[in-house]
This record gives C-alpha cells, structure tokens and sequence, in this order.
C-alpha cells in the first residue's frame, strides 16, 4: 500500500489506467484503490460513492483528451484552430478505446455528485470555449458582416464547440463539413 498521502489526482490518474484497459465499466472504488495501492476506506475519504468518482474520472478524462496545454497552435484562424482542436482531440481519445461515447452527466442517479459533475464539466468546457474565443477574435480573416441577423460571436463560438464535442462522441473521423461551415458564415 501506497503512504496515505495519496493525493485526488494520482487517484484520477489510477482511474485513467482502469479506463484505458477496461472501459469506465471497470471503474469501481475497490478497482481504483486497488490501482492506485490505497486501502478503499482511503478512497471514500475523496469521493463519498462510486457516482461522485465516475463524474470526477469522466471530466478528468475530457480535459486528458482536449488538454490545451499541449496543443499547438499552428494554424491561422478561426476555422484552422477548430480543425487543429478536433484532430488533437482525436488522436488522444485514441488512448480511451473503451470510453463511452454518448456517456453525458447521466452517470448519476442525482444530490449533490450530479451538481458536482455538472460543475466540472461546465468549468472544462468553459477552457475549450475560451480557447476558441480567443481564436476567433485573432482572425483577421473574418468578414465584417459575418456576424448579425441572429448570429453573434459567442452563440457562434457554443455552436461550433456544440457540433465539434458531438463529432467526437459519434467517433466522427473529421470535422471537414463543420469547417465548411465555419468557413462559409466567416469568410
């Protein structure tokens, strides 16, 4: 057994592990103290039940997948950034084979874990968001009458990240139609 300083996310990264070989169906508190070398009474001591643990393990693993700070910014506007984004995401949900795709927040049966789960989930996609934001408002490329008639810049932005998360769920190979679109309304 591992010292009781076992902190939350060596215990999320334990969790990871179980989700790469075995799918989240194989995230359990005894598996994951297992994994993690802690006794499980150490595990209740961070996520009181198995539901606050598979929402706290299912945004950790989002945030694994789109990780920010390793993406390159390497393409030129708008349109370029979301495509650079989705084939980033792509490739390292390439390690969660067993990752359920269409898993949403329904993992728990309700109280104060689902509140939780929910508020993590809203602060991650609050950094992707952010992230293609400040992509947007980089691109000099954008027409001046792009936005109006019912667009603006942030229903935009939800749209495009909307549409990009949906993609990766349904294990779409690429994201070329969401680019055409982007394009057409910016460009």
């Amino acid at each position: 057994m591992k010292p009781a300083a076992t902190s939350r996310e060596e215990i999320l990264a334990s969790a990871r592990r179980i989700v790469q070989q075995k799918g989240l169906a194989g995230v359990g508190m005894r598996s994951v103290a297992a994994e993690a070398g802690i006794a499980a009474g150490t595990l209740y001591h961070y996520f009181p039940d198995k539901d606050a643990l598979l929402l706290a393990v299912t945004a950790d693993i989002w945030s694994d997948i789109f990780d920010l700070d390793s993406l390159r910014r390497e393409g030129d506007g708008f349109a370029a950034a979301t495509e650079e984004l989705f084939c980033h995401a792509s490739r390292r949900m390439q390690a969660y084979p067993g990752f359920p795709a269409l898993h949403g927040l329904a993992l728990s049966s309700g109280g104060d874990p689902a509140k939780e789960g929910a508020a993590r989930m809203h602060a991650f996609l609050g950094k992707v968001e952010r992230h293609l934001w400040q992509a947007l408002q980089k691109d000099a490329h954008v027409r001046s009458d792009a936005f109006g008639n019912g667009v603006d810049e942030q229903g935009f932005v939800a749209f495009v990240l909307d549409h990009l998360l949906l993609l990766l769920m349904l294990g779409s190979r690429d994201c070329s139609v969401l680019v055409a679109v982007i394009e057409r309304v910016l460009y």
